[in-house]
């Protein structure tokens, strides 16, 4: 058990480290390109928390993702000097442990954005 447990911690210390980067595809005549952003809350809450403050809190915490999700298109656009628009949202969430007496609701967001370029603006050539 103890080699099995050196050979895997070993291979994982040795293993190559892999980057996601853009393959070259077909042109995109809109240059247009897709982020995709992935989010993860937490909230405390209390151990004796009834069924309803329970639903309650859940909501707040997607109420939290989807303006953490409108205020990052904003934040894309201005960065990458183009439009966004948001293409698909997938959200998520539960309640964990609640047994103890730090249970948490655990909520996600994956969120995929089109993001357009603005027209590049021409110059008048130098004559």
């Amino acid at each position: 058990m103890k080699l099995a447990c050196i050979v895997l911690l070993g291979t994982l210390l040795v293993a190559p480290v892999v980057q996601a980067q853009m393959m070259p595809g077909r042109p995109n005549p809109d240059h247009k390109q897709t982020v995709s952003i992935n989010f993860q809350i937490n909230y405390p809450t209390k151990p004796d928390m009834a069924d309803g403050e329970l639903t309650r809190s859940m909501s707040e915490a997607s109420r939290s993702l989807y303006d953490i999700v409108d205020h990052e298109c904003i934040v894309l656009a201005a960065s990458l000097k183009g439009s966004c628009r948001l293409v698909q949202m997938t959200i998520g969430g539960n309640a964990g442990n609640r047994a103890t007496n730090n249970p948490v609701i655990f909520a996600n967001v994956n969120a995929t954005f089109e993001i357009t370029p603005a027209p590049a603006v021409e110059t008048p050539a130098a004559k």
